[in-house]
């Protein structure tokens, strides 16, 4: 790998890194950065493909970041938005396809109204069509990234080197699709222009199907974990019931026994905790700069700052959670 490359893949990487821990989600990471060599050879292989003022090399330097839980792509995605470079035209996600496409037939007017119809009984498409999930962002580098880059590119590639884009790929993917969706690459998506798929098509529509499956198996992953919060709940298990609501990476110290007392008192109390959104709870960590351990004795004290405003909770936020907390929240 060239030195400027990996140097702007592990900066990067480490950026991205710094709100991934803070949320608490459960998460892996994988990049890699391309090779002058796997450049060279993209470029020899298509050789009109890109242009210096059309489409361009886009994913030099590619993150993968793979959760545990379908729910956090979307809470991510929507931090990912307000991280500079981020460019919503530069996106590759196949539910909005799938919604674009929905708006765009059902725009046809009186003229094409016979397709209209011969397309109706599939719309939405979201909910007759299935496709797998796919959620490709393109980032702009920053400015010092982007000189490293292109004195790179200079260097090696010449003229060539305008064919590439000074942008990074971030693909957002959930443990049980991953494994899938390597195989999917390698398998049909490298070789789909190949005549062998045409006799094909029923071992393509199994494909699908497989993932499909896949994507059941992480909602109902999600619904029981869900169902061990509302279960504890009931139970009174408050530190179970906040490990399971939350989902998130928590420490092993257990929620204090002050507080475990506060809930047990007054279960109403607990049931508002309930209602949290993990979206709420992780834009919160979010506002947090300092480093800390996120424990369950830590969320309460978040969440009663944010909603509960108990007085008898907020006279037990000890002086280190009062330091990180104050000017954050």
């Amino acid at each position: 790998m060239n030195k400027p490359f990996e140097t702007v893949l592990t900066d990067l990487e480490e950026k991205l890194k710094v709100y991934l821990d803070r949320s608490g989600m459960y998460y892996r990471i994988f990049s890699r950065a391309k090779t002058i060599d796997s450049l060279q050879k993209k470029l020899k292989n298509n050789p009109n493909k890109y242009q210096p003022n059309g489409k361009k090399i886009q994913d030099l330097i590619g993150i993968r970041i793979v959760f545990y839980f379908q729910e956090d792509v979307a809470i991510f995605h929507d931090k990912l938005k307000n991280i500079e470079g981020y460019d919503p035209a530069n996106e590759s996600n196949s539910s909005k396809d799938l919604d674009d496409l929905t708006a765009w037939i059902s725009s046809w007017k009186e003229e094409r109204k016979e397709d209209k119809q011969r397309l109706g009984k599939l719309l939405p498409f979201r909910e007759t069509v299935f496709m797998p999930e796919r959620l490709n962002i393109v980032m702009k580098l920053g400015k010092t990234e982007s000189e490293w880059v292109k004195d790179e590119l200079n260097l090696y590639l010449g003229q060539d080197a305008h064919l590439v884009d000074d942008t990074y790929e971030i693909q957002l993917r959930t443990v049980l699709s991953e494994g899938w969706h390597e195989v999917e690459h390698d398998l049909r998506y490298k070789t789909h222009s190949e005549d062998w798929w045409n006799y094909c098509n029923e071992e393509s529509r199994m494909l699908n199907g497989i993932y499909a499956s896949l994507e059941t198996n992480e909602r109902a992953l999600a619904q029981m974990i869900d169902g061990l919060a509302y279960k504890t709940f009931k139970k009174g298990n408050w530190d179970a019931m906040i490990r399971s609501h939350f989902r998130r990476r928590i420490s092993e110290t257990k929620l204090s026994k002050e507080i475990c007392a506060i809930l047990d008192a007054d279960d109403r109390i607990a049931k508002q905790l309930l209602h949290v959104s993990r979206q709420e709870l992780t834009n919160w960590l979010w506002k947090i700069e300092k480093p800390f351990s996120l424990s369950s004795s830590l969320i309460v004290h978040i969440i009663n700052r944010q909603i509960l405003k108990n007085e008898s909770i907020a006279k037990l936020e000890s002086e280190p959670i009062r330091s990180l907390l104050d000017g954050a929240l």
